[in-house]
């Protein structure tokens, strides 16, 4: 029979494989369904996107051609370094919605910026904008080397009042 072998040791037979695949399709139903219910409530254009591949690959790949990424705040344990995660936040330069395990209706409406004064976090806020525009809350996270307080909200920022 057509088996393959896992990290663990473990031979991935066709009973095994065939369970794996209904709980990711469970999974991907569920998502697709918060996606549907998010989406009902935006008037911008969107799309779902299923793939398969390797998941940095395809996340870079797909990540150059959207408005917004967003993915999950904790991979995939298929996952285990963290690649999609990693993959979204520095490939495509484009601004990332990390959820949480479970989706609020909150969502969208509290943003937070991890801001770092280079080129590729400009292009991801100016993309960000229309989402950013229709937050309550917004906060700018960004390091200080020295504890003589906090810095000032970055100029780009402002311009656009892009101010928590």
């Amino acid at each position: 029979p057509r088996a393959g072998v896992l990290a663990s040791e473990e031979v991935l037979t066709d009973e095994a494989r065939a369970a794996m695949e209904r709980r990711s399709g469970a999974a991907v139903a569920v998502l697709h369904e918060a996606f549907a219910a998010w989406r009902s409530g935006y008037r911008g254009e969107t799309e779902w996107i299923e793939t398969r591949g390797d998941i940095a690959t395809e996340v870079a790949r797909h990540g150059q051609a959207v408005e917004l990424l967003i993915t999950a705040a904790q991979t995939d344990p298929q996952d285990r370094s963290g690649a999609a995660l990693h993959a979204a936040l520095l490939d495509p330069g484009r601004p990332v919605l990390v959820t949480p395990d479970k989706i609020g209706a909150t969502i969208g409406r509290r943003i937070a910026i991890a801001w770092h004064d280079d080129a590729p976090a400009a292009h991801a806020v100016l993309a960000a904008l229309p989402f950013l525009a229709a937050a309550e809350r917004i906060w700018v996270i960004q390091g200080a080397r020295d504890a003589t307080g906090a810095p000032p909200i970055p100029s780009m920022l402002a311009a656009h009042r892009v101010v928590p």
